[in-house]
């Protein structure tokens, strides 16, 4: 048997929108908001330094998108 430990680290990391396709046309995005803006994660340390970790959403499909819209 095999086993090995790591320290674990709590940090605090950006979420960060996974988009996807383009907008219909002659439409731009302005503006993405994100609420919450930030996530604590645990993870193990990568050699005595943090990792950095990447928090994405589920796809956001921008061909379906024609106004200001809210994806929850």
């Amino acid at each position: 048997m095999e086993l090995s430990l790591a320290a674990i680290v709590e940090q605090e990391v950006d979420i960060k929108p996974q988009l996807v396709g383009k907008l219909p046309g002659g439409l731009r995005i302005i503006e993405i908001k994100m609420i919450p803006q930030k996530v604590k994660v645990l993870s193990p340390e990568a050699n005595g330094k943090k990792k950095v970790i990447d928090v994405i959403t589920t796809p956001i499909y921008l061909e379906s998108i024609y106004n200001d819209t809210m994806v929850v």
